[in-house]
């Protein structure tokens, strides 16, 4: 669950994890720790835990993409209706998310779960900030001393399966 919240007078979205999940918490804790000063990867402020719940505050976005690709009027911002083509606007959403995949993975982070509802938008439209990467809940970080690691185990499927190469 996320929650809006407040956190030293900046507004957080407070993502609510059980406990028994602390092991796949504890891997997005340490991606979105690892990925902080990206400007296109969304940051965590502040981590507390209780008996039930492990409580993350996260940047608060506006919507995510899935959301803004489903707004009325937002194709013509995308594509070129002439052309056939994607806009500028739509070539800087995608550079925005491509600098902070990029950036993940310069730090030994591969996301694995990559689809609209985990990349969020900001309406302040072109400070550095308005698009970035979200939800590590799965994601692998990879072990820099070991040249050869599979990314899952054999027969496991990781990801969403209508986003999945």
């Amino acid at each position: 669950m996320v929650y809006e919240g407040e956190l030293d007078g900046r507004k957080v979205a407070v993502k609510r994890i059980l406990q028994q999940f602390y092991d796949l918490a504890r891997k997005e804790i340490d991606a979105l720790i690892a990925s902080d000063e990206h400007p296109n990867v969304v940051r965590c402020f502040a981590m507390e835990e209780d008996g039930d719940f492990l409580y993350l505050a996260l940047e608060r976005c506006n919507y995510n993409l899935n959301d803004y690709i489903l707004a009325p009027g937002t194709k013509k911002k995308l594509i070129d209706m002439k052309k056939g083509t994607p806009t500028p606007h739509c070539m800087e959403i995608m550079q925005d998310i491509v600098s902070g995949l990029a950036f993940l993975h310069t730090v030994g982070i591969v996301h694995r779960d990559l689809k609209p509802a985990n990349i969020v938008c900001f309406d302040h439209r072109r400070t550095k900030d308005f698009v970035k990467v979200l939800d590590f809940g799965i994601a692998k970080v990879m072990d820099p001393d070991d040249t050869y690691q599979p990314l899952t185990r054999e027969g496991i499927v990781c990801g969403t399966p209508a986003y999945m190469s």
